[in-house]
């Protein structure tokens, strides 16, 4: 394993190896694989929204690989967690409950550093882009309602934790105006940058809605 260089890290990979990080939304789990393998990160938790029998089904056989990877790692890997109710999720809040105990030295009300969920979208239960951009804000700012609820210990480092979204830059997510959903939700935007996927070799976006077969189109 080795650590991205300061350039990257400074530029588009923000992740520290001592990070607490919580990825929410996984598909495969090849990003967070990649994390770390190729980044050092040692204090993960990866999250699902499928169960560990759908996911393994959706993303079969590489999920299956990144998952046993992960776990032979020692990292923690969740199925079934609703992004929306982290708060309501015993183990994530376990998880949680670790990362505070790890080896910052700090607190043990301290939370994760990055929370983060990549490319968020409810897949393809609607054709009408003003109900799928509607049903997108919503996923969006219920996500952040629940990062910053009020847990013991919290789910985000208060004062320095952050919340980390990727979307596709170009319609329809321009017109999910992410920066507003943001301040209304009382949070400070800090800046963006764009997602260089080749800098997490290994990493392979997964659609919502598994593994695609056939020349099907793109839905989510």
């Amino acid at each position: 394993s080795t650590a991205p260089s300061s350039h990257q890290a400074g530029n588009s990979i923000p992740f520290d190896p001592s990070d607490r990080i919580l990825l929410v939304g996984e598909g495969d789990f090849s990003f967070a694989a990649s994390l770390v393998e190729h980044h050092a990160c040692h204090n993960l938790t990866a999250t699902s929204l499928d169960t560990r029998t759908e996911l393994l089904a959706k993303y079969a056989p590489q999920a299956e690989e990144h998952i046993r990877a992960l776990e032979e790692a020692g990292q923690t890997v969740l199925h079934n967690v609703d992004a929306t109710k982290l708060e309501r999720n015993k183990a994530v809040i376990k998880a949680a409950a670790a990362a505070a105990a790890g080896n910052h030295g700090e607190a043990a009300a301290h939370g994760f550093d990055k929370i983060l969920f990549n490319f968020p979208h409810i897949g393809g239960k609607s054709t009408d882009v003003n109900r799928q951009v509607r049903a997108n804000q919503e996923l969006l700012v219920s996500f952040f309602a629940s990062c910053t609820s009020n847990t013991s210990p919290p789910l985000l480092a208060p004062r320095s934790g952050q919340i980390l979204i990727t979307l596709f830059d170009g319609a329809p997510y321009t017109l999910w105006n992410i920066r507003d959903l943001a301040r209304h939700s009382g949070l400070e935007v800090e800046r963006s940058f764009k997602f260089d996927a080749g800098l997490y070799p290994g990493y392979r976006h997964a659609r919502t809605l598994g593994n695609l077969v056939g020349e099907g189109g793109w839905r989510g």
